[in-house]
């Protein structure tokens, strides 16, 4: 048999196998990203923050804090699987932040 008439039966191979995948991944959802030069809201998945002049003071959401020395340190932090990041308070400096959703 030549690829020809192999090739309906392919392409029924590859529908099915569109079709399996999306019933068990599920339809893949769009990442929303934002950015910004001030604190950072809560609710996003991921974000990286970058000193842009020092010091810079970040306080964490159990009160803690960190402290940004260094022109160009960057901070990446992600939330666990499923949920989602605290707001983030930053004070002294200034710095760039972008988050997704």
């Amino acid at each position: 048999m030549a690829f020809g008439d192999y090739k309906p039966y392919l392409g029924e191979i590859a529908r099915n196998t569109r079709i399996t995948a999306n019933a068990l991944c599920g339809t893949p959802s769009t990442a929303i990203t934002s950015a910004g030069t001030g604190n950072i809201p809560a609710g996003y998945k991921s974000i990286s923050i970058v000193a842009v002049t020092v010091p810079i003071t970040m306080t964490l959401s159990d009160g803690s804090t960190y402290t940004f020395t260094t022109v160009g340190e960057t901070v990446v932090q992600a939330s666990a699987e499923g949920g989602s990041l605290p707001a983030y308070t930053l004070s002294g400096g200034t710095w760039k932040w972008i988050g997704v959703k």
